[in-house]
């Protein structure tokens, strides 16, 4: 039983940051929603910030790209790049980190570092890593500035002037480690909650995370002043990717344990305690966003190369719509005004990304040997 425990949880730990790979294609038969073309929409005026107001929109954090405005930021092995919708782009910083995000005026990056004297392959192993420091880089440009340090930071995501991560490398269930938040300069330090597996996302002044009750994966919710974590899902079907927006909670619903499970990747709704199929039922892959109302998610597909397509769907409506189809192998980074992606995987190792404006516009290439030639 522990084993099952063990490896149910491991798995919804790889497929919370996003797979490199789309899951497996719901079997034949199953009906999927009417997605109809989204064409001649503008896009927002004035796009959010990566980092907003609790209460604002449903934000994912990603492992490699961060979008801010117009400008994107990614981490390559040449240096933490910043490319905009026009096409320029400049190196912002040298430092190869990871788990980007834009809060004020900074860029937040994660360095991994070893105990090794030989030099080590980026991105750091998760098992090779023996520190995580947070860097903040100022986006006019400057040196990386290291404000904190701890053991492997997972997951880290920022609202309100304040950062919060969770620092397990999810290795077996009593390794899970701490949920903690610090302010902008690395001070005031607070620990939120123990055996947290990993952070999930902000939203309405709590913190929601995987985690540990009674030896089983569990999905809770802490304010984020701290106190007592609130149980909202257990059982062998776990949340992937999990959104909360307005006192509900969107996720995808994924049962490792059976793959004919009822509602396997499926995406869900869970409102005053009961979980319910969102619409008609709607299948994804992983859930990226909810920006003004509209949630975004890239839905699998059955193509031989099985790319994916970026959906997003009106939660006041339930209105479908296809904004670009089997055009990503990964999506990197969402705002509410543009989304990045690669139609390589695993994203860190492509040699170009995509910057396509809302919704469904053509995306501008920007490529990393473009942006290092251009600074020499």
């Amino acid at each position: 039983m522990r084993s099952r425990i063990l490896i149910t949880l491991i798995l919804c730990l790889i497929l919370t940051v996003g797979c490199s790979a789309p899951l497996a294609f719901p079997p034949e038969g199953t009906a999927e929603p009417a997605n109809a073309p989204l064409e001649g929409t503008p896009a927002p005026e004035s796009p959010a910030p990566t980092a907003m107001p609790i209460a604002a929109n449903a934000s994912r954090s990603f492992s490699y790209a961060a979008l801010n405005g117009d400008t994107a930021y990614w981490c390559t092995s040449s240096g933490v790049l910043a490319m905009n919708a026009t096409g320029e782009g400049k190196v912002l910083s040298e430092v190869k980190a990871c788990k980007p995000l834009v809060m004020d005026d900074y860029l937040y990056v994660v360095e991994e570092k070893t105990d090794v004297t030989d030099e080590v392959a980026w991105p750091v192993p998760s098992d090779a890593v023996t520190a995580s420091n947070i860097l903040r880089i100022p986006l006019d440009g400057g040196e990386a500035e290291q404000i904190y340090t701890t053991t492997y930071i997972n997951t880290i995501a920022a609202a309100d002037g304040r950062l919060y991560f969770s620092t397990t490398q999810g290795e077996a269930l009593q390794d899970a480690g701490g949920l903690f938040s610090i302010d902008a300069k690395g001070g005031d330090e607070r620990l939120l909650a123990e055996d947290c597996a990993r952070l999930s996302t902000l939203q309405d002044d709590y913190v929601y995370y995987m985690g540990v009750a009674e030896e089983s994966a569990a999905f809770f919710r802490v304010h984020i002043e701290g106190g007592e974590a609130e149980q909202l899902l257990a059982g062998p079907a776990m949340p992937v990717t999990p959104l909360a927006y307005q006192g509900d909670i969107y996720y995808v619903n994924t049962d490792f344990t059976s793959a004919e499970a009822e509602n396997n990747l499926t995406i869900m709704r869970l409102r005053d305690g009961k979980s319910e199929v969102l619409g008609g039922g709607f299948k994804a892959h992983e859930l990226l966003g909810i920006w003004d109302g509209k949630l975004y998610y890239a839905a699998p597909s059955s193509n031989e190369q099985g790319l994916l397509s970026l959906v997003r769907i009106d939660l006041a409506t339930l209105d479908c719509e296809t904004l670009r189809k089997e055009a990503a192998s990964q999506f990197a980074a969402l705002s509410g005004a543009y989304v990045a992606y690669s139609d390589y995987a695993p994203v860190y190792a492509a040699t170009e990304l995509k910057l396509m404006p809302l919704p469904g516009e053509e995306p501008i290439t920007l490529k990393i040997e473009d942006v290092v030639k251009s600074q020499g």
